[in-house]
């Protein structure tokens, strides 16, 4: 597995632990539950994985070219790690709401 996976799997986890899913899904002052956070990265890496299947079925990339504020933003927020707060989430990884969201629990082997 790709180390930034493996360790995005291992935050998720860490991060987890022990929580009930009904204390998941508290929300404090108007942000994004627990679960809703869980959710929105599902959505996320789920779509990112039906990309590379795509990408991966028809032998081309199917990205467009950056734009200079594409490529501002990306190094903002993944080189310097600052996320800007009060931006919406794109429709398809926003959060749902409208089920429960279950937080999976690491098996023991």
């Amino acid at each position: 597995m790709n180390e930034n996976l493996a360790r995005c799997i291992e935050t998720l986890t860490t991060s987890t632990a022990g929580l009930s899913n009904d204390r998941a899904r508290i929300r404090v002052e108007g942000r994004w539950s627990i679960a809703e956070i869980v959710e929105h990265l599902q959505r996320a890496y789920a779509g990112t994985a039906k990309g590379l299947e795509r990408c991966l079925e028809t032998g081309a990339p199917s990205a467009k070219a950056f734009s200079m504020k594409h490529r501002f933003w990306a190094f903002v927020i993944v080189d310097l790690g600052y996320f800007p707060h009060g931006r919406p989430a794109p429709k398809h990884v926003a959060r749902g709401g409208d089920h429960d969201v279950q937080i999976d629990r690491p098996r023991r082997h």
